[in-house]
């Protein structure tokens, strides 16, 4: 039996998609056991599903306190991935060894500690883990944070055999990536030929090149409870009064996304509202009540906590449409570059899809129910009075 060791600061809960979806690659592989490095999350975000299937596997695990959101700065790169080493070598120290190592999607920290310990020969293999690129925050601003004079750096630069280009952290992570990873896994191909085009990737190019796998999360089906009564549901009912409801799930980072498509519903007549209902899953249920006062939708549209991706799809599932909006897009680059697993949630649990991206994104090829361009009020206008009479 093999042991894993897994450096990923969203693991669990599994309301983030990045733990979600590290997780679902550890299963894939068939991994025997795990020795989990993560962020304390627990009193931020609620672990509303438990995974027997992951708990089963998992042998230690540390949860590293003061990394509420993924590290940033360089300091903060470093203290966490100080944090996390220390951790492995305590655990080294005490008798375990791993079969690899694996640095999760959710923070670039993550990557840091597991180049640092696969260039001191503590792990044999290792796997990182990218869904988007590593120049740019959720939200598409381009991160401009460099390297500090500290340790972390002199740590650094002696695992590398060419000075990075600039002294940009993201610059650094890529040639630690480049330079010390057994596998890269990555989102999707667009992201993989950004990554190998990377100046900071390109004196390791030759070693890399093959080593890149293409892999989606694949989708998840909520495993149902047996029987219970939906009556009270509102999703239910309407679907029942031969009403529509289209639901969807965003964040903080793709709320300003669905602006114009709260513009275009707010134009629609009350009629037209009654044949079809919205329904918005959120975080930031504060940033949605100030855009639906904006658009004077308040009591017009319903605004429900978020839960994991799993659960979010099974409640889409519960009305007639899910509207998927796509990541924003990173700036300098036309359209994000990573995947939509919920895409993938949505076909497993049966449910048609609007999907809002951008129109030169890959995503618009993908085979859904709509498509929407993102930011185009007429667009989604003329979506929505097209729903609205087909009831």
């Amino acid at each position: 039996m093999t042991v894993t060791l897994v450096s990923s600061w969203a693991f669990s809960p599994w309301r983030l998609e990045a733990a979600t979806t590290a997780a679902a690659y550890l299963m894939s592989i068939g991994v025997d056991e795990l020795d989990v490095v993560r962020a304390d999350l627990d009193m931020r975000y609620v672990r509303e599903n438990p995974r027997p299937a992951v708990d089963a596997l998992l042998a230690r695990v540390r949860s590293l306190p003061g990394y509420p959101q993924p590290p940033a700065t360089w300091a903060d790169l470093g203290s966490y991935a100080a944090s996390a080493a220390q951790t492995a070598d305590a655990w080294l120290a005490s008798g375990c060894h791993w079969a690899q190592g694996y640095s999760g999607p959710g923070s670039g920290a993550d990557h840091l500690t597991m180049a640092l310990l696969r260039h001191r020969g503590v792990l044999p293999l290792w796997t990182a883990h990218l869904t988007g690129t590593l120049s740019h925050a959720d939200d598409g601003r381009l991160l401009g944070e460099r390297v500090g004079a500290d340790p972390m750096r002199s740590a650094a630069r002696e695992a590398l055999t060419t000075r990075p280009p600039s002294d940009l952290v993201s610059d650094w992570l890529a040639a630690l990536i480049a330079a010390h990873a057994d596998m890269i896994v990555v989102a999707s191909e667009h992201l993989r030929d950004h990554f190998l085009a990377l100046p900071s990737v390109q004196p390791y190019r030759d070693r890399v090149a093959d080593r890149v796998r293409v892999w989606s999360r694949p989708g998840v089906a909520a495993p149902s409870d047996g029987p219970s009564d939906r009556s009270s549901d509102p999703a239910r009912s309407a679907r029942e009064t031969r009403h529509l409801v289209v639901t969807t799930r965003v964040d903080a980072e793709r709320l300003p996304s669905l602006v114009p498509v709260l513009t275009a519903y707010g134009l629609l007549s009350a009629h037209e509202r009654e044949q079809v209902q919205l329904r918005v899953l959120t975080n930031d249920p504060t940033g949605a009540a100030i855009q639906l006062r904006r658009s004077e939708l308040e009591g017009l549209v319903s605004v429900e906590a978020d839960a994991s991706p799993v659960v979010s799809a099974e409640r889409a599932a519960q009305g007639d449409f899910a509207l998927v909006v796509d990541r924003p897009a990173p700036e300098g680059l036309g359209y994000a570059l990573g995947d939509l697993p919920e895409l993938a949630d949505h076909a497993a649990c049966g449910t048609a899809v609007i999907l809002l991206c951008p129109q030169d994104s890959p995503l618009s090829r993908y085979d859904v129910a709509h498509h929407l361009p993102a930011g185009n009020v007429s667009a989604a206008l003329a979506l929505l009075r097209r729903l609205a009479g087909s009831t």
